[in-house]
């Protein structure tokens, strides 16, 4: 589905041989645009400036905006060598995230077997090197006046090892010490979460670990968790994962996640799913159920989405439903103008708030209905990715 948010819109879009091609080679878990703004037009290796690289099951292919592929790096140079269960081995390719400094590399989060992140030219397409990361990186954010890669792990971390990363995008085998804690790592806990980084806020970012009610406030510069931030008081909050940020107003948008009963007569749902349950407290007493994602879309999932103002670490707003149905995930456009808010019905509606001024909760400026076919996917949220294109 493409729609519009202006009437009359010159468009410029990659030919559709070349997506079409990238839907139907091997899958691929993440796929990135690249244009360097420091290369001479003319520059030798891959030519031209602007380039669509995609990491999958074959390893990285990067094509051309006409859909020619101008190189193509195999699993044996890309991927790594995974233990099965019986011992043996097998090269998997699976990439969590890639991000590129938009001058001279890309940089890709490696999902499985290996805790790296690898960093490719972006003029040539070659792999500059794997660097040894904190466990399992998941999502990566470049800071652009910093020249740093700042990278969110999830897996579970030792006492002596770190929740985030940094890189510096100048130098990316220079080590930059990082210790950057977001729960007590004796405890069995994974930091899965989000991060924000972005020039208007300054020195400091933003993240979140799915499970922990409090939004975790970081210093750039010294490396460490400044504070912790209860965004609201409310018992049957879980924690928060998913959120965006708008520089037009610089207020972040944060996902709530909830708990909810299940597998007993009058619980929240008939069956726990295959992830199994334990014991929660819900209205004061101890039942059967489960919390987080688990729990999206659900009769308690009523909060949505809490809009944050980083000028005074305060939530200016709330933001419940998209129609008659939660919100999946918020996203914001490139230039922080408007946030995409998908309802989990099947694929009906699409919310889309523009952000307004600093300190005020931002309005509703798009309803967008649509015909997608919902049958067994009525409460779903059936949207996995989107693009926001720029005439």
């Amino acid at each position: 589905k493409i729609f519009s948010l202006q009437r009359n819109s010159g468009i410029t879009l990659f030919r559709f041989n070349l997506i079409w091609k990238m839907l139907f080679q091997s899958t691929v878990f993440a796929a990135l645009l690249t244009t360097n703004v420091a290369a001479d037009h003319h520059m030798k290796g891959l030519g031209g400036r602007t380039h669509m690289w995609a990491f999958g099951g074959n390893g990285v292919s990067i094509y051309k905006p006409d859909g020619e592929e101008v190189k193509s790096i195999g699993p044996e140079k890309a991927c790594y060598n995974v233990t099965r269960d019986d011992g043996s081995f097998r090269i998997r390719c699976d990439f969590n995230d890639v991000e590129s400094d938009g001058k001279k590399y890309v940089w890709a989060a490696v999902a499985r077997g290996e805790s790296k992140i690898d960093v490719f030219s972006i003029d040539s397409g070659d792999m500059l090197g794997a660097f040894p990361t904190c466990n399992d990186p998941r999502d990566l954010e470049f800071h652009p006046l910093r020249e740093e890669m700042w990278v969110h792990c999830s897996d579970i971390s030792d006492i002596e090892k770190s929740h985030m990363d940094v890189f510096s995008t100048a130098s990316p085998s220079s080590p930059i010490s990082t210790r950057i804690l977001m729960h007590n790592t004796t405890e069995d806990l994974r930091s899965y979460g989000r991060t924000i980084v972005d020039a208007s806020l300054g020195d400091v970012a933003y993240s979140t670990v799915y499970g922990i009610p409090t939004l975790f406030k970081v210093s750039l510069s010294d490396r460490e968790v400044m504070k912790e931030i209860k965004l609201v008081d409310d018992d049957s909050l879980y924690g928060y994962y998913d959120m965006t940020y708008s520089l037009v107003n610089k207020h972040v948008f944060v996902r709530t996640q909830v708990c909810c009963s299940c597998n007993f007569e009058g619980a929240d749902t008939l069956e726990c799913d295959r992830y199994g349950s334990f014991n929660i407290t819900m209205d004061g007493k101890e039942v059967e159920g489960q919390c987080g994602r688990h729990c999206v879309g659900g009769k308690r999932d009523t909060m949505g989405i809490l809009e944050f103002d980083t000028n005074t670490d305060t939530v200016v707003g709330k933001h419940s439903f998209v129609g008659n149905a939660p919100v999946a995930t918020p996203f914001s456009s490139p230039n922080g103008e408007y946030i995409v808010l998908f309802g989990m019905n099947g694929g009906k509606l699409v919310q889309i708030l523009k952000a307004g001024m600093n300190g005020k909760k931002s309005e509703v400026a798009y309803e967008i209905e649509l015909d997608f076919n919902t049958t067994l996917a009525e409460d779903d949220n059936v949207y996995n990715d989107f693009a926001f294109i720029k005439h």
